[in-house]
């Protein structure tokens, strides 16, 4: 199985009102939508963005295996020709707990398959001509 960009389900199941107190935002962000792989048990949830000229700023929430990892990062998007989006994500910051079981460089991989399916807006960002860019 892989990622796949839905509306939430189980927010329970994962415990997101304690993910909600702990990463001080509002229940509504991380129940809005994710992105998803149940094979894996993974999830990729947003958290907030900066405020004008900080927009571009994102913070994310990796959910893997019930540990929770926050993800900095900077995203933008342009139109590379008529219809045609170009997101890039750059800069990770990761909260990676010290006794986490998967290589910094593993959760990097994930992050860019989740980011891949997420591509700017999670489920409400379902534009099928935007191309997903890494700079990390």
């Amino acid at each position: 199985m892989s990622f796949v960009r839905e509306p939430v389900s189980d927010a329970e199941k994962y415990g997101f009102e304690a993910l909600s107190k702990m990463f001080r935002t509002p229940m509504f962000h991380l129940k809005h939508c994710w992105t998803i792989d149940r094979e894996q048990n993974i999830f990729l949830s947003w958290l907030r963005s900066g405020r004008e000229e900080y927009f571009a700023e994102q913070d994310f929430l990796l959910w893997w295996d019930g540990v929770p990892i926050k993800v900095y990062i900077t995203g933008s998007s342009t139109e590379d020709s008529p219809g045609k989006i170009v997101t890039t994500w750059e800069s990770p910051g990761l909260d990676i707990p010290e006794n986490f079981q998967h290589t910094r460089e593993e959760v990097i991989c994930v992050l860019k398959d989740a980011l891949k399916v997420f591509k700017s807006a999670g489920y409400y960002g379902q534009q099928e001509d935007r191309t997903v860019v890494f700079k990390f």
